[in-house]
């Protein structure tokens, strides 16, 4: 997800990214959802495993999380205006490591296209409508590394330990994780019918630049996540997350942010993504492909 036009930003993952989902990471989660007036979760350790099941799976085996969405522009002087129409897929890699402790790998690739005709524009020139330019568009790729964990404190913890997600299982992972690299998400977990709704806002430290943040909600069938037996859960989920202009849009110091809305589910295998992303896919994003063969 990584030295392709990634977004101006200094930050850990596009983990909803988009991330949202997106490379999520968290500290001090919460549960809240209650079913016929017992807690939904009875300890940080089970919420933390339910929370990388409706992410990833945990039989080791990549979680592709799909969406589609739009790259939407605001302005002082404008209404809000689509840009680039977006297809992304966020995959996510699970693997315990003992003591409570899972390493999770996750990359996503978000694919530009022609809001009007569906035409991917990676590799391909756009012309700026603020600043008259001619840009060459390219994906947006971003990777990490983390590390999850429930601290002594009771709360659960993720921190980012690397950028390379192209090493072999396993390696380049440590538990000496840099503070600076930690972020936080608080999760309210509500139960409605036969489903149960997870609710994430991502808290980003204040050195961040301005605006940022991230807000989703996921939804996951009750009965699936009542089974302690299941690996991994579907889920669908959507996503708004506020940012700095794109890179390659070389909009400098213009007024204005990006709005990036998305809506997605969660995938069986990357058979499921479409023929035009997964072209893109092979193109850019081959290690993450090759993740289903380790």
């Amino acid at each position: 997800m990584t030295t392709l036009s990634e977004p101006m930003i200094s930050r850990r993952a596009f983990n909803l990214g988009v991330s949202g989902l997106g490379a999520i990471a968290a500290t001090g989660i919460t549960g809240s959802a209650t079913a016929s007036g017992s807690p939904f979760h009875t300890s940080p350790e089970q919420e933390l495993r339910d929370y990388l099941r409706i992410q990833g799976d945990l039989t080791g085996k990549p979680a592709p999380n799909a969406w589609r969405g739009y790259y939407i522009a605001v302005t002082p002087d404008q209404n809000p205006k689509i840009v680039f129409d977006c297809e992304s897929c966020e995959t996510k890699m699970v693997m315990e490591r003992g003591d409570g402790r899972y390493e999770v790998w996750s990359k996503v690739m978000t694919v530009f296209k022609d809001p009007n005709s569906g035409e991917v524009l990676n590799g391909k020139v756009y012309r700026n409508p603020w600043t008259g330019e001619e840009n060459l568009v390219a994906p947006n790729i971003i990777g990490s590394r983390s590390l999850y964990y429930v601290g002594t404190d009771g709360k659960i913890t993720s921190a980012q330990f690397a950028r390379n997600t192209n090493a072999k299982k396993g390696e380049n992972w440590s538990a000496d994780i840099d503070p600076k690299m930690e972020s936080a998400l608080t999760l309210t977990w509500t139960v409605m019918g036969d489903n149960i709704q997870m609710i994430g806002q991502r808290k980003y430290p204040d050195q961040r630049p301005i605006p940022l943040a991230e807000y989703g909600t996921t939804t996951i069938a009750l009965d699936q996540i009542r089974n302690p037996e299941l690996q991994r859960v579907d889920s669908i989920f959507g996503i708004v997350f506020l940012a700095p202009w794109q890179g390659f849009l070389n909009m400098g110091d213009r007024p204005g942010h990006s709005v990036w809305h998305c809506a997605g589910s969660k995938l069986k295998s990357f058979d499921e993504l479409s023929p035009a992303y997964l072209a893109q896919a092979e193109e850019f994003i081959p290690d993450v492909l090759a993740w289903g063969d380790a």
